[in-house]
């Protein structure tokens, strides 16, 4: 018997995967690690016939599936509240699974539905890299909602999920009729272009101590995944970095009074090998801060509730009586609690989180000529003012809805962009009326 896996959407979090009853494989996967998708959760737009290109490079880490089963990564899209359509898998086969399923077809004539699209891994215990390449098409009804990425490794990508990574926010204007649209002029204004960026590196380190060892744990993938962040920042010609803070966050664990400034030195240790590791390290040692935050409970709680874990209720009840007071107080009350040597052995984080955040200022396009330019060569370089100015200066209205639709890529709640584009997709007879979806 065929079963479908449960589906349930939590607010704050998206879509999150749950038990079934039973699956293909019993496969024990440990699934701490994510796989993760090039570009990063980014805006899709379908076109008037809803479709929309999806092209990506989806990462798998190292030991994610075994050598004896079979991943799925399956494309979902959703809605707010369920699951809207599912897309064509990436299919990866480790080696004993196709041996398994060749053996099958020569005794029994058994037949593999996924023969003609499986990929075959020789080793499941390196870092695969996969390209997605296909055209999807949205249902008809379909405005706003996410393209999620399933993985699954029960050798039929029914049964039991792994975990779920978001692909993208998929939006277009809803249509209505009946509804008269006015063109929307912008005047353009000069502001300041400020970005942001943030991430988490967990990092292992020795008790008590703040050096880092490159050698424990995935040290150094996540110092690589900071420098990955960063780092293009500091080699664009447009952009120049104003801000970098490193932060690390206190353990709950133990007296506070120690744990903080252990916490920072940890900041410090991971600000070193960034300089160290980055063009004109000298500069921005200028601007950088390090500091530390506690990291309080709540982690330790949401490990229990996600677990599954019913005495998650004795440390909830702590941190909510105790809300107004210090980690050290808190914790005087969890380690009185009968369960304590089970939060210590099952919960208490190995790894140190380390965040990070940084801003930026990207160089202003103040000339028609320089935005029709550099449109060309750095649309993601673009304000919303500045994709707005080169609409109402492009002749050509097919050129003129193209760039609308960039600007509702990078800027789907530009209201002036939604609207002018739907009375162009009306003009060219492909929707009745368009309503900006607000």
């Amino acid at each position: 018997m065929k079963l479908k896996i449960v589906y349930q959407v939590i607010a704050g979090v998206g879509l999150a995967l749950l038990t079934v009853m039973s699956s293909c494989s019993k496969q024990n996967i440990v699934s701490d690690k994510k796989i993760t998708c090039t570009p990063d959760s980014f805006m899709l737009l379908p076109d008037s016939s809803n479709q929309v290109a999806l092209n990506l490079q989806v990462h798998i880490p190292k030991h994610y599936f075994s050598k004896r089963s079979r991943l799925f990564v399956i494309p979902v899209l959703t809605d707010s509240d369920s699951i809207v359509a599912k897309y064509k898998p990436i299919v990866l086969d480790a080696p004993i699974y196709r041996k398994k399923m060749e053996r099958k077809w020569v005794l029994d004539s058994i037949a593999d539905p996924y023969d003609s699209i499986a990929q075959r891994v020789t080793n499941t215990k390196v870092d695969l890299s996969v390209l997605y390449n296909d055209t999807i098409t949205l249902p008809a009804n379909f405005h706003k909602g996410s393209l999620v990425a399933v993985a699954s490794a029960d050798g039929c990508g029914e049964c039991r999920a792994i975990s779920y990574t978001k692909i993208a926010d998929v939006f277009r204007p809803e249509i209505k009729k009946q509804l008269h649209l006015n063109w929307m002029t912008h005047t353009f204004e000069i502001k300041p272009k400020i970005r942001e960026g943030k991430g988490v590196a967990r990092l292992e380190f020795a008790i008590n101590k703040y050096d880092i060892n490159l050698k424990m744990s995935n040290n150094q993938a996540e110092l690589d995944h900071m420098l990955s962040d960063i780092a293009p920042v500091l080699s664009d010609s447009l952009a120049t970095l104003t801000s970098l803070g490193i932060y690390g966050l206190a353990s709950a664990d133990g007296p506070l009074k120690f744990n903080t400034p252990l916490s920072r030195n940890r900041a410090n240790s991971a600000l070193k090998w960034l300089l160290a590791h980055i063009e004109n390290g000298d500069k921005v040692k200028k601007i950088a801060r390090i500091g530390s935050r506690p990291e309080g409970w709540q982690p330790v709680l949401d490990a229990m509730v996600a677990a599954g874990d019913a005495d998650s209720t004795m440390v909830k009840n702590i941190l909510t009586r105790y809300a107004n007071f210090s980690d050290d107080v808190q914790e005087r009350y969890i380690r009185r609690l009968p369960i304590w040597n089970n939060i210590k052995k099952k919960y208490l984080q190995k790894s140190r989180s380390v965040e990070y955040t940084y801003t930026y200022i990207i160089k202003n396009f103040t000339t028609d000529e320089e935005m029709l330019q550099m449109y060309e060569l750095r649309p993601d370089a673009f304000s919303e003012d500045e994709f707005l100015h080169v609409a109402q200066i492009t002749e050509s209205a097919e050129k003129q809805k193209q760039v609308y639709e960039t600007t509702l890529k990078y800027y789907p709640m530009s209201k002036i962009a939604a609207n002018n584009l739907a009375i162009l997709l009306e003009k060219e007879g492909k929707v009745d009326v368009a309503e900006i979806t607000e």
